[in-house]
Parts: structure tokens; C-alpha cells; sequence
């Protein structure tokens, strides 16, 4: 008999917990028990799972696993049907001494995923506290494989920037001098962030929330901590050039076991994160985490934008969601209307239109059977387009119109130039001053960051005058200004010494990594 979620029934501000009731060798017969508790009362305790329903890693064995509910476990005089993922994760709360008597929260159970007003309401009002308040957060990476252990015992060692220089970190250019035992500790990191936890939207709010988190993969475990400064250290050393210049797997060199990941910067970027969350606007932190989050992934695409409410709920300004950002779920919704609802809540709220740099590239989904309107990001997109600015102000346009001593307001920049929206036309509307018009397109973005062959933009430059007549810089110069929107950085004009070890540095990283992937 299925569970029947209406014997525990969850009121406002209630939720269920899980925990073993009864133990039993095998998994399936092990008996498992709710209990509905109020997430506000001081005496409420539990550990909350964060954790991807899917295959753990896309090797054998895990490589079977689904999103599909193919477990049934026993929950009272119910049965409930869990991915096998989860299953896995519950085995070890079975057998470990130290989580059989604990309490969890687990959306696939303590939440009716039949029930889409039910999930609507945990999502939008309940799910960032219940993370925040949870003690610890248990980020389960799946069950462990032969690299487990070693990944665990080596990560510390990384994460210790004292003893880092001692660990024969191999480079590029040294890169076969390493011994067996360390090319299997890195390669044991790698296969650790290789894991498809990392590309999860949700884990953003569920790591970045709570105060403790423990890692776990199978029966090994360790503090997320670990895992930052792990991940800072290699993103700041030539660990980071190593991983990154990995040859594609299938390849005969002498590293061409290691698969290549760049997952290792994830735990770094979340810590950045939670910093902007003590500094930015709340509408700034949506959008700055948009970006950043581009290319993970999220089962349903609405959820693309659902994940990262948590972070911005309860902040000042923002004590409730606007209607606008209340997650949907069921028949009336879509992935379209909800990007069109979140591109239009930034419009209003951001006091700049960064928003719309995102807009550029490939569409996937449809609004009403049509494509997105122009101005609204594709979120499901997952490459990451755009420049990806979240730190700092490229777009200041309005400076120029200004006495430098001018200081408008976020607020009174709002009222000065509103954004409006036509729900009928699907429009918006801003106000502007022409200062030229677009007579020419060139390669994209993305062709010139593959070292693809650009010749539009040859072209282009060579239809300029030699010496350009507003500021009498060599249309070389003027055209890289431009291209680059005259910054590097935060800095504003750029140093043309910047921008040429820059690109210098970038051509050697590209035309390395094609080299590395090529040796037979």
C-alpha cells in the first residue's frame, strides 16, 4: 500500500522528519518512520539531506541509476518508492552508529511530490529556513568507489596551504615526473569532483544556507571547510592549471586516466557567494548567482531559478517573495513564464540592466509556444554566456551624461528611469539616448574564446580609419577597447599591458591543452 501523506498532515510552518524505526539487514525491509514537528520550536533537531537523485557519477557502477523511483522502502504501514541514490544514502544511516538514531529531512520523502501546492509552499516559504536551520546539512555525494578513501585522506592535505608545496604537485610541463602513488591521490580528487552533486542548481542554497555541513560519499566523511580551502588552494596554484589541461579521457598520455573536471572551483564559488549575500541588494545576489550557476543543472528548468530563492529570502527589502518570484508548479506552469516572471522582477528591482547581457546565444525553451522575448535570459542554457560579470560595474554608461561629483541612489535610480512591461506584447520598455547604430556583426564570444578563426572581425577592422577621429587612438587600439568594453578587471580605462599578457596567457593555455589532448 502506498504511504498515505494525509495521516501526517503539515500545517503552516510544520514540516515531517524521517528517521529508522526498526533495523533490518536488508534495506528494503527496514522499517522507517514520520514525524510531523514545528520547524520554529527550539526543541526541533535534524539533519537535512542535500544530495542529487540521479546517478552519483556517470561510471560504472552507479551509471544505471535514474531519477525514476524504482526503491520501495517501508514507512509505517506504507511504502514509498525512493531513486536509487537515496537508497544508497539510507543504507548508511542503517549502518553507521552515529546517524541510526537521527532525525532527517528529505524532500523525495518529507515532502508529497504529488501534492504541487504542497511543493510550492516548501519551496518558496519553508525550504531556505528548514537548510538554515538545520545541524548539520549532510551534502551526500553517493556511494563510495575505489578512489573514495584516497580522495578523503589526500583532500586535507590539500586543503592545508602549508604543507601543499610538499605533495610533488605535478604541472603541465612536469606532469610524468610524479609518482604512481601521487598521479592516484590526484586522480582520486579528480574522480571526487567528476560527481554530478557538483552540477546541481539546488546545492547552492543548501551548502551556502546552513552553518555545518558534513561531506559525505559512502561511509567516508569530512567537514565542508575542508573542501573550500581544498578547492581555494587548487584554484590558486598550478594544481589549477594541472586539472584544467587534463587530456579528454581516451587518449594514451601519461595522465590520460584522469578525466577533466573544473568542478574543484565550486565549493570556492559558493563561498563567494555567501560573502555577496552580506554585501549586495538582494536583487544583485539573484542575479549575480544566476550567472555563476549557468551551467548547472536542474531537473525540472523552472527550477533553475526556484533553487537560488533561499538565499534572498528574509533579507531586508525582500521579507516576502514578490509574486512574481513564488514558485508554480503543476499544468500552468513553465520554464518560460518563470524566466519571463524573474527577468522582469530584475528589471524593476536591479538599478542597472546587467540582466540583459545575459539574454545573448542559443534558446531552448518556448513561452507560449513562441520563442522568450529578446530581453529575457534562457536560463536552462547551460554555456556559459555573457560576459559573467557579477563582481563589479562594467555598464556605467550614465556617468557620462553627469558631473563626476553626482551620486544617484539605487532608489532614485529606479525612479528616474523605470522599466515598463506590456503583458500583452510581452514588451519592455526603457528609456535611452541613441548615440549610433549597429552596422556590423562579427564572430561571436564563444568563437573567439575556441581560438576559432574570426575574419568578420578583420574585416571589420580593417573598414576602420587609422587613426579613429574622436580620440586619435590607432583602430587597433580602438578596436580591442571596444571589444573589451575599454575594461580589465575593475580597472576602467584598461591597461593595454593587461590586456595583451592576458590574451598572450589565454592563447598558451588554449593552444597547451590542444597539444596535451593530442599525444599518441
Amino acid at each position: 500500500m502506498a504511504l498515505d501523506y494525509s495521516k501526517f498532515p503539515v500545517k503552516t510552518g510544520e514540516l515531517r522528519l524521517v528517521s529508522l524505526d526498526s533495523w533490518a539487514s536488508d534495506i528494503t525491509k527496514a522499517e522507517w518512520k514520520l514525524r510531523v514537528v514545528s520547524l520554529h520550536d527550539p526543541l526541533t533537531r535534524y539533519h537535512a539531506l542535500s544530495y542529487r537523485w540521479g546517478a552519483p557519477i556517470n561510471e560504472e557502477p552507479f551509471k544505471s541509476y535514474t531519477n525514476e523511483l524504482v526503491a520501495p522502502i517501508k514507512i509505517g504501514n506504507g511504502e514509498l518508492k525512493v531513486a536509487r541514490n537515496l537508497l544508497d544514502f539510507l543504507v548508511q544511516v542503517k549502518e553507521d552508529q552515529r546517524l541510526k538514531d537521527k532525525e532527517f529531512w528529505i524532500d523525495a520523502i518529507c515532502i508529497n511530490q504529488n501534492d504541487n501546492d504542497e511543493r510550492s509552499y516548501q519551496v518558496s516559504s519553508m525550504m531556505a529556513e528548514i537548510y538554515r536551520r538545520a545541524n548539520p546539512v549532510i551534502a551526500w555525494l553517493g556511494d563510495s568507489d575505489a578512489h573514495t578513501k584516497r580522495a578523503f585522506d589526500h583532500m586535507a592535505k590539500v586543503a592545508d596551504r602549508n604543507i601543499l608545496p610538499s605533495l610533488g604537485i605535478p604541472t603541465r610541463q612536469t606532469g610524468s615526473e610524479h609518482s604512481d602513488e601521487d598521479e592516484a591521490c590526484w586522480e582520486a580528487i579528480g574522480k571526487i569532483f567528476d560527481r554530478t552533486y557538483w552540477n546541481r542548481s539546488w546545492i547552492i542554497q543548501e551548502l551556502v544556507l546552513p552553518e555545518h555541513v558534513t561531506l559525505r560519499c559512502g561511509a567516508y566523511s569530512t567537514d565542508w571547510d575542508v573542501f573550500v580551502k581544498a578547492s581555494h588552494n587548487i584554484a590558486t596554484s598550478p594544481l589549477k592549471q594541472f586539472y584544467d589541461s587534463r587530456p579528454a579521457e581516451g587518449t594514451s598520455s601519461s595522465t590520460s586516466s584522469l578525466k577533466a573536471s573544473r568542478n574543484y572551483g565550486v565549493p570556492a564559488i559558493l563561498k563567494a557567494t555567501k560573502s555577496t549575500m552580506t554585501t549586495e541588494h538582494w536583487a544583485n545576489v539573484l542575479l549575480y548567482t544566476l550567472i555563476r550557476s549557468r551551467d548547472c543543472e536542474a531537473t525540472e528548468l523552472g527550477d533553475k531559478a526556484y533553487a537560488l530563492l533561499g538565499l534572498i529570502q528574509g533579507r531586508e527589502g525582500i521579507e516576502q517573495l514578490p509574486p512574481l518570484l513564488c514558485p508554480t508548479y503543476g499544468k500552468d506552469c513553465s520554464p518560460g513564464k518563470t524566466y519571463l516572471d524573474i527577468a522582469t522582477q530584475l528589471l524593476t528591482d536591479c538599478e542597472d540592466l546587467l540582466v540583459l547581457s545575459c539574454a545573448e546565444g542559443f534558446r531552448n525553451v518556448k513561452l507560449n509556444g513562441a520563442d522568450l522575448p529578446s530581453w529575457v535570459p534562457d536560463w536552462s542554457v547551460r554555456y556559459p554566456l555573457g560576459l559573467r560579470v557579477t563582481g563589479y560595474k562594467r555598464y556605467q554608461a550614465d556617468s557620462i551624461f553627469f558631473s563626476p561629483d553626482t551620486n544617484f541612489s539605487r532608489e532614485e535610480k529606479l525612479t528616474l528611469w523605470p522599466a515598463t512591461f506590456d503583458k500583452n506584447e510581452l514588451t519592455m520598455t526603457i528609456r535611452g539616448m541613441q548615440v549610433d547604430k549597429i552596422s556590423f556583426v562579427a564572430e561571436s564570444k564563444r568563437d573567439v574564446v575556441n581560438c576559432k578563426p574570426f575574419p568578420r572581425f578583420l574585416d571589420m577592422l580593417l573598414r576602420l580609419p587609422e587613426k579613429y577621429g574622436v580620440t586619435g587612438e590607432g583602430r587597433m587600439e580602438v578596436f580591442w577597447r571596444t571589444v573589451t568594453k575599454n575594461t580589465y578587471g575593475e580597472a576602467r580605462p584598461s591597461s593595454a599591458k593587461r590586456i595583451i599578457n592576458g590574451a598572450w596567457f589565454h592563447k598558451m593555455d588554449k593552444r597547451e591543452n590542444a597539444v596535451c589532448g593530442s599525444v599518441s
